[in-house]
């Protein structure tokens, strides 16, 4: 009878440190994923602000080569335009 009450006791005891450490494992994995959270959270600000980054310098980029070619094309009417006038001079 003893011996039952001792095993009994004991796998009580068994279970109850189980436990103990089932809930501190489970609490550092909580903690692990709130980590991991905050990084993914982190990595996709990143990501969108490099599209944006992106986004702004092809941009820029229609914007520089839209004013190349308009001042190339008023060079051009410019050139004509002396060349038309030379050609009337003579």
């Amino acid at each position: 009878m003893l011996k039952k009450i001792y095993d009994t006791l004991r796998a009580f005891v068994t279970l109850t440190l189980d436990l103990q450490r089932t809930r501190d494992d489970i609490k550092e994995m909580r903690q692990e994923i709130n980590r991991l959270t905050d990084a993914v959270l982190r990595l996709a600000y990143d990501f969108q602000r490099l599209e944006e980054r992106e986004r702004l310098e092809r941009e820029k980029f229609a914007l520089e080569t839209e004013v190349r070619l308009l001042k190339n094309e008023r060079e051009k009417e410019k050139l004509l335009s002396q060349n038309t006038t030379d050609k009337n001079e003579d």
